[in-house]
Parts: structure tokens; C-alpha cells; sequence
């Protein structure tokens, strides 16, 4: 069952998910909007953001984390900086190359809260990753 489990999770797997997830949401954020169905909640868009993010981010911090890096506060830092740039130069393109989105700093509150919790799971939990990570001899 281990090696199964082995050969599922590789870091390939894992890279493929986070360019594919960010390259969606690059395209999701950067998209016409008048396709879409409208959302009858009042800042329902902003818990989209939040869920986006936190699957961008758990897909970049298992990457980085379990395949890659030394998990210390350091790689936490630089990926969750990177990825909150990441969600703020989207925001900012929002603005300058389409003429039917606009700049919203709650968007970029939410992509940062998504972000955010996922930096603090893997700080919460990194002796049960780094046991994983020697578990699975990556």
C-alpha cells in the first residue's frame, strides 16, 4: 500500500496540479465576465477567492514542502509571499488589460486569508509532514 501511495504522490503530480491551478485561476481572473451566471449572494466571488487560493496554495506548499525543501519557516515564508504577489499582480492586471474587471482589495483579502491558512496547516503540522515525508522516502 505504501508504494502505492509512493507512485501516486510523486512531485511531478504535484507540480502539474500547482501550474495547472495557477494557470486557471490566471485565466478565471482574467476572463469576460458576461458568460458567467451572475451570483444572486452579496460577495459570494469573495469565498471563491478564498477556496482558489487555498487549493493554489496547499498545491505549491506540498510541492515545495514534501518534494522539495527543507519544510522551515523560511520556504513557508517565500512561497506564501510569492503566492500573495501572485493573487495582487493578478488583481492589478484586472485592471490594466481588461476593460470589464476592476481592482478589488477584498479579492486580494481573501486570496491572502486562502493563502494564509494554509501556511498556518503546514506550520501546525510539520512534525505529522516531515513523519510523511520519511514514510514515504521522498
Amino acid at each position: 500500500m505504501q508504494k502505492l501511495i509512493k507512485h501516486i504522490l510523486t512531485a511531478n503530480l504535484f507540480l502539474v496540479l500547482a501550474i495547472v491551478f495557477t494557470v486557471l485561476i490566471m485565466y478565471l481572473s482574467l476572463m469576460p465576465t458576461q458568460n458567467l451566471p451572475s451570483i444572486q449572494i452579496e460577495q459570494a466571488d469573495k469565498f471563491y477567492h478564498l477556496i482558489a487560493y487555498i487549493f493554489l496554495a496547499g498545491s505549491w506548499f506540498t510541492y515545495f514542502v514534501l518534494f522539495k525543501s527543507k519544510q522551515d519557516k523560511i520556504s513557508l515564508f517565500i512561497i506564501s509571499s510569492a503566492l500573495i504577489l501572485f493573487g495582487i499582480v493578478i488583481e492589478v492586471l484586472q485592471t490594466t488589460l481588461t476593460d470589464y474587471r476592476t481592482f478589488d482589495v477584498w479579492d486580494i483579502i481573501s486570496n491572502t486569508t486562502g493563502v494564509l491558512l494554509v501556511n498556518a496547516f503546514f506550520m501546525l503540522n510539520k512534525n505529522k509532514l516531515r513523519k510523511l515525508k520519511h514514510q514515504l522516502n521522498v
